[in-house]
């Protein structure tokens, strides 16, 4: 349980950093399956006292009981990874890596404003980067 914590206040962090930064990380797969099955190992604990898996017997009891123990198992080894693949993703903002550095290309995205000077400049090709479209209908409904 404090595994679980500390990573959602790890992550949470994370992303104020990055928040400040105008960068946005993007949320993988790995957090979503994560959640899921949270979710369920705690639906799994709620009904493994209740009345109705009681009264189907002892062995039932203890099977969902069994159940419940492993989907959390899987829960917190997904914890574990989802965190060190947020942190990997951050790590140019944590100071574990500088943000240009890597392997020859650039480690992140441009910002909302240049995307939009680009678009608006007409420099970029519109079908290879769909942000100019949005970019373009905001600029003609501000001005």
């Amino acid at each position: 349980m404090l595994v679980i914590v500390a990573r959602e206040f790890i992550v949470s962090g994370v992303r104020m950093v990055a928040a400040s930064k105008g960068e946005v990380i993007a949320a993988s797969y790995l957090g979503k399956f994560k959640t899921v099955f949270q979710m369920v190992a705690i639906v799994l604990f709620v009904v493994k006292g209740s009345a109705p898996i009681a009264g189907m017997g002892s062995s039932f009891a203890l099977a969902v009981n069994v159940l419940a123990w492993a989907v959390m198992a899987v829960a917190l080894m997904l914890t574990v990874v989802s965190m060190v693949d947020y942190l990997s993703k951050a790590r140019h903002l944590i100071g574990f890596r500088p943000k240009d550095q890597g392997r020859g290309r650039k480690t992140s995205r441009p910002t909302c404003e240049e995307t939009a000077k680009r678009c608006l400049s007409g420099s970029s090709k519109p079908r290879r980067r769909p942000a100019c479209a949005s970019a373009r209908r905001k600029a003609a409904r501000e001005g």
